[in-house]
């Protein structure tokens, strides 16, 4: 009688936790395909997957699975469930709390161009502790719909192959200190492509200095770089002469946004994060404090700060200048000055104790330089513009 009782309360309270609290579960949803660049006619695998990372177990799930007019359905292979290709519905009776649920879909690429393949939980038993069944495309974005693209290939038509490389010309750099990053478009061909953008910005503790760009145009305000055709086995660069304004440390991400034909391995702007694709990549850079009192602050103008300036002034003429560059002091001094090309290598160094120096500039190339001066009394950075 006392075990009848006994086990009378327990369900009573189980019963009253269910009521009061319920048993919200957490359904996530994943999409991925095993090439996201695929001939006209191949084949290739479409994978969903639902996750409940709940503790409590889900049932009567229902998830959408769109298949647009350029796939073809072939077949498909569940681990738990069923699925329909008539009504594009998989149909889970239950997932266990903590386990996962698998759905491939092989489709044949059947019209070329790009194509959007989206799914969605729209039904389970129990509610969702953080999104909402069925309501795809609002925003935000939840936790149970995802979607990816995938470029099919018209092998009749045009063809490209875009690869895109991001480097620092240093892992670490101080605030203040001109930063050069240098990227580079690459196209393999078999053939040209016009109407090529990179979507190429920088992080906000960061102000330009100069872009230098051998095709096409950058715009910092929308960080686009508009470099137009790109030939097969063609390169262009890009350069961003930057410095840092506060420490830490930083990325910079860049990637291919647009390309008027279809690219052979990758698609346009779609980066996720994980630069998975050669049309994009990422460089992260370290900025530290500046150990001077009075760090100098390099304006977008090439010039420093004057309120920040250490005690000294500085004359630099002729600029542009063909030959010979003059530097004048107020007073003679021990300063130490590099001259860095567009890429960021050094061009020239070296020290001198004097208030006056004149630099044989003759033999460099023409280009933008930026000149770096330190010494006891000063520390500053020019522009330099050579034209033979």
């Amino acid at each position: 009688m006392k075990n009848a009782i006994s086990l009378l309360i327990k369900l009573l309270l189980t019963c009253s936790s269910y009521c009061c609290f319920g048993q919200d579960i957490d359904l996530e949803l994943e999409t991925a395909v095993n090439a996201i660049a695929v001939n006209e006619g191949d084949t290739f695998y479409y994978t969903i997957s639902v996750f409940n990372t709940s503790v409590y177990d889900a049932s009567g799930i229902e998830v959408t699975c769109s298949i647009p007019a350029t796939v073809s359905f072939d077949n498909s292979i569940a681990t738990n469930g069923s699925f329909s290709a008539i009504e594009s519905l998989w149909t889970i009776n239950s997932i266990a709390g903590g386990d996962t649920a698998a759905l491939v879909v092989t489709l044949e690429a059947s019209i070329p161009g790009t194509v959007s393949l989206s799914a969605e939980i729209v039904a389970a038993d129990q509610e969702d502790s953080d999104s909402s069944p069925g309501n795809y495309g609002s925003e935000p974005l939840e936790d149970d719909e995802a979607s990816i693209d995938v470029q099919i290939i018209d092998l009749q038509g045009p063809l490209c192959d875009i690869s895109l490389s991001l480097r620092a010309g240093v892992s670490e750099a101080e605030i203040g200190e001109p930063l050069v990053t240098k990227l580079v478009v690459h196209n393999s061909g078999p053939d040209g492509t016009p109407g090529v953008k990179v979507h190429f910005p920088y992080p906000e503790q960061f102000d330009l200095i100069e872009s230098i760009q051998e095709a096409g145009v950058y715009n910092p305000a929308t960080a686009s770089w508009n470099l137009g055709d790109l030939a097969s086995m063609q390169e262009k660069a890009l350069t961003l002469v930057l410095y840092g304004t506060e420490a830490g440390s930083f990325s910079f991400q860049a990637q291919v946004s647009q390309s008027d034909y279809p690219d052979a391995d990758s698609s346009p702007n779609n980066d996720d994060g994980d630069q998975s694709e050669d049309d994009e990549d990422e460089v992260t850079v370290h900025i530290s404090s500046n150990e001077a009192e009075n760090p100098v602050k390099i304006l977008p103008n090439g010039s420093t700060d004057l309120q920040q300036l250490l005690p000294s002034s500085v004359t630099v003429f002729p600029n542009p200048c063909s030959d010979h560059l003059v530097l004048e002091f107020d007073s003679d001094q021990l300063v130490n000055y590099q001259l860095i090309d567009h890429l960021g290598k050094m061009s020239m160094e070296g020290s001198f104790a004097s208030s006056k120096l004149s630099l044989d500039l003759s033999f460099l190339p023409e280009g933008t330089y930026l000149l770096r001066l330190q010494g006891s009394k000063i520390q500053h950075c020019h522009r330099v513009l050579i034209l033979h």
